[in-house]
């Protein structure tokens, strides 16, 4: 059967928009209106092209247009959807899904968009019956099977998220993408080694794929090997220079390897692209106080807080350089912000209780500790800071009785054998105090701490011994 001028112009169209010709496309559909100005399926397209564009006020004239001309136009339904999904209105995304889906109730890819449309609302048992439904219709619909491993990563089963994602390979081994969210789900699975093989799988298609980089240099901090993870970060950003997440990450690993210089460098580029970044602001204060600039440290904190006034992270390191640096009421009055915002923080709780211990006050500060321990019971700095307590009060059994709990669970905390240490030492325990400290000198060297007891033979590895 001959194509008449109209199935041409439509070809045409339909061929441009394929070959992601977008403005060449949308000039031609524009004609097209002109000439078919009771066509459905030229203002459905001109509906997608205005979508791309972000323009999403106009997608949803012209997709309106299309269903006036005709109302049983299930596919119009479903892109205006798409395009409210995109305009962050869930809501209204939903109710055209519905619209589609009672037109046609076999509508596999309805079903899987109003799942998005769902997960984007937080309503995620809901959006797991829409993806199922879509699944059932097609069972081989890639993108409904990853979404529905997404949704199980967000609900934090990962088991469940796994099966699916590598049900979503057995259709198409190679596909970036769910490789990709595999890797994700296995790194918060805590399977770090296994998230690294998909990733190499991923550079192994796409050697420019920094996210892959990143994902491994991530896992590698995990696995506690920074200088691996360093390397990785790097990878990623000699692809793609401005990499924020990159960057921050690059510069999280430097940090932990005591390159003070040159995680500063990293964060400093992120904040020239982005100067209201919170995590480099964050992580920018905590160089400078490991590194001992603590003026430093409070002048970048205050600087993030002026653009992230509520930010928890860059209050935290604040906190931390005011109480080092004696400057208890200020502190206290950060302490109060981060409360503000969430009451049951365990960790800044702890810090109240460390100000009060720092003052003297000693009962108001084992209120602080014992209520950030109710609340997290794995809070190392809270129990540390309870055996603390009970030394500075006298109550010596009970201090020992804690440190031999938390030697038991972390073996080889340095703040812990430092601690256990002077507990000993107090305790004229020198033969004790040394063998603790020694140990944990050298697996964590600090050339800034000295030797507690004076006149008396040391490791010979610190400068001045005798």
């Amino acid at each position: 059967m001959s194509q008449t001028p109209k199935d041409i112009l439509i070809n045409r169209v339909i061929s441009l928009f394929n070959a992601g010709q977008l403005k060449e496309c949308l000039k031609l559909t524009l004609r097209a209106r002109k000439k078919y100005p009771d066509e459905p399926f030229i203002y459905n397209l001109l509906g997608v092209l205005y979508a791309h564009s972000h323009s999403y006020q106009d997608s949803v004239k012209y997709y309106l247009k299309a269903l006036k001309l005709n109302p049983n136009y299930f596919e119009a339904y479903n892109n205006i959807g798409v395009a409210y999904i995109d305009w962050k209105k869930s809501n209204k995304a939903i109710e055209f899904f519905d619209r589609a889906i009672q037109i046609n109730p076999f509508y596999a890819e309805a079903y899987n968009n109003k799942g998005n449309a769902l997960k984007e609302k937080g309503d995620h048992q809901l959006a797991v019956e829409c993806y199922q439904k879509s699944i059932d219709l097609n069972p081989n619909y890639i993108d409904a099977i990853r979404n529905l491993g997404i949704v199980w990563d967000s609900l934090n089963d990962f088991t469940k998220s796994e099966k699916y994602f590598r049900q979503a390979l057995m259709l198409d081994p190679t596909n970036i993408s769910t490789l990709y969210n595999l890797a994700n789900c296995l790194f918060n699975a805590g399977d770090y080694n296994k998230a690294i093989v998909v990733c190499q799988k991923i550079i192994g298609i796409n050697s420019l794929h920094y996210h892959a980089y990143n994902r491994i240099g991530l896992c590698y901090i995990q696995l506690e090997n920074e200088e691996k993870a360093a390397l990785f970060f790097e990878k990623s950003i000699k692809i793609k220079p401005n990499y924020l997440e990159g960057l921050n990450n690059y510069g999280v690993a430097l940090q932990k390897l005591k390159n003070y210089s040159l995680a500063t460098v990293q964060f400093e580029k992120v904040l020239s692209a982005d100067p209201n970044n919170e995590d480099a602001y964050a992580n920018l204060t905590k160089v400078y106080f490991d590194d001992g600039h603590l003026l430093k440290a409070i002048e970048v904190a205050k600087q993030g807080l002026l653009s992230r006034p509520k930010s928890i992270s860059i209050l935290k390191n604040f906190i931390s350089t005011l109480i080092l640096l004696k400057r208890f009421d200020e502190a206290f009055v950060a302490c109060k912000e981060i409360l503000s915002i969430n009451s049951k923080d365990a960790e800044t709780i702890n810090m109240m209780g460390t100000i009060y211990e720092k003052q003297g006050f000693y009962e108001q500060a084992k209120k602080q500790f014992l209520r950030a321990l109710q609340l997290n019971q794995n809070l190392l700095e809270a129990k540390i800071n309870i055996a603390t307590l009970y030394q500075l009060e006298g109550n010596e059994k009970r201090a020992n009785e804690i440190y031999n709990d938390l030697a038991k669970e972390q073996t080889e905390d340095a703040e812990i054998l430092y601690r256990r240490s002077t507990f000993a030492f107090k305790q004229e325990n020198f033969e004790e105090a040394w063998r603790l400290y020694e140990y944990r000198w050298k697996a964590f060297p600090m050339n800034k701490t000295k030797w507690p007891i004076q006149k008396r033979a040391v490791w010979k590895g610190e400068k001045g011994s005798r």
